[in-house]
């Protein structure tokens, strides 16, 4: 599966995951495996048995994940300018945890741990396989040295810089951010 990312935080509760142990599978509040999906309502996707995320599509073809900024920022439905797309892609939306219609196991997220989440989440983007673009405003300049770094790590990582944009690309500057993403899907 493809992903796009748009602009990714990762924000981490220590009391659901702790660096270091996903791995040896220890510590995991749940099996790596997901649960079954029968008998989950339609648009949701089960990670355990209190965790239900939303999830919606868009187009048809092949699948692109829509990996968005947030939380807090879920998205409400399919991005502008995207329709010229959906004969060819099928865009795959979903809400983080916590966020819009998906479950709420927490009531806040836990940032003590954050910077180490950050370093990890680097050691991460390393192994990853496939072509990623990764999507930034260019007068957004909160998480700009993140963006260039992310597309850096990504071993077919590659970085869109959209011109008069700031924190929501494809809201700001939707041609434009299609003409982005259109051009970075039409070469794989």
């Amino acid at each position: 599966m493809l992903l796009l990312m748009a602009l990714t935080m990762i924000l981490t509760s220590s009391s659901f995951y702790k660096p270091g142990t996903l791995k040896d599978e220890k510590r995991l509040r749940s099996p790596l495996e997901p649960p079954s999906q029968k008998d989950v309502a339609p648009h949701f996707w089960k990670i355990t048995d209190d965790i239900l995320l939303y999830i919606f599509q868009s187009g048809e073809g092949q699948p692109v994940l829509v990996i968005h900024g947030g939380p807090g920022f879920p998205p409400s439905n399919s991005w502008e300018g995207v329709e010229r797309l959906k004969p060819k892609y099928r865009f795959i939306y979903y809400h983080q945890r916590g966020c819009g219609k998906s479950t709420r196991p927490v009531d806040t997220f836990d940032s003590d741990n954050y910077l180490k989440n950050m370093v990890d989440l680097r050691d991460e983007l390393k192994k990853i396989q496939a072509p990623v673009l990764v999507i930034h405003g260019e007068k957004d300049v909160m998480p700009s040295p993140a963006s260039r770094e992310y597309a850096d790590l990504l071993s077919e990582g590659r970085l869109a810089i959209i011109p008069e944009a700031a924190h929501f690309p494809f809201l700001e500057t939707p041609a434009r951010f299609v003409e982005w993403v259109g051009e970075f899907l039409s070469k794989l």
